[in-house]
């Protein structure tokens, strides 16, 4: 693949913790979509608003699902049909990254989900299902 043929990126995020950081690197770009599902209240707990959009050209590029603490395989399996895949397919991006922190599962002194084993499976299932209907498989994980 020539990768300099690569122009849109879809980045999701999976971390218990917003990713605020990427937001910020990409909160006026169309090129970026942006997709945090994390912990609402976590660390930043003033960042990660389901009302943070972009802005400027950015504007509906970033996207943010807060979860409740204690929310589990049914809330983050939602969110994914419900926004993550329909946003990927409508943006259409040439390769996807995901943010994959382990940090939402139940076993987690930190954070306050109830992620297992198997619903980090199926969320990374439901990626390379977009990747490979979006952007002919290119996708990669990331800790």
């Amino acid at each position: 693949k020539n990768y300099s043929s690569i122009k849109k990126i879809a980045i999701v995020d999976i971390d218990v913790h917003h990713g605020n950081g990427t937001q910020e690197a990409f909160y006026n770009k169309d090129c970026v979509l942006f997709v945090s599902v994390h912990q609402d209240g976590s660390y930043p707990v003033d960042q990660g608003k389901a009302s943070e959009i972009g802005s400027g050209k950015g504007m509906g590029f970033n996207l943010n699902i807060p979860l409740p603490p204690g929310s589990g395989e049914g809330a983050y399996l939602a969110a994914f049909d419900k926004v993550v895949e329909p946003a990927i397919d409508i943006f259409k991006p040439d390769l996807i990254l995901v943010s994959c922190g382990l940090d939402g599962s139940f076993m987690d002194p930190l954070g306050r989900m109830m992620l297992t084993s198997n619903a980090f499976r199926k969320m990374a299932q439901s990626i390379v299902r977009s990747a490979e209907r979006n952007c002919q498989g290119m996708v990669g994980f990331f800790p």
